[in-house]
């Protein structure tokens, strides 16, 4: 296929989106090494692998989605994990 079907919605129904043919998500997720092995592994056709690790996440992936403080505990958690020199926020963003 020329074009890839990324879904948004910060990566909530991936595993399923997966399923119905969509080649990865588009999301700022402070795990995005875990949404690289579950789309490698729908695409390797391990169905219930994907979805155990998906699950896994998914709490957390669901916390992220939180307004106001969402943002504050990916950026915190991206910081942690060295993806980001600091987790500030412009203004009126939240701090944790």
């Amino acid at each position: 296929r020329p074009l890839s079907i990324l879904t948004g919605n910060g990566g909530l129904f991936l595993d399923f989106e997966m399923e119905r043919g969509a080649d990865g998500a588009m999301t700022g997720y402070a795990f995005p090494d875990m949404l690289v092995d579950m789309v490698k592994l729908s695409a390797a056709g391990e169905r219930d692998k994907a979805h155990d690790l998906f699950d896994a996440h998914l709490p957390y992936l669901r916390y992220e989605q939180q307004p106001g403080v969402g943002l504050a505990v990916r950026k915190y958690v991206m910081m942690k994990r060295g993806a980001i020199a600091s987790d500030a926020q412009r203004k009126p963003g939240s701090a944790l």
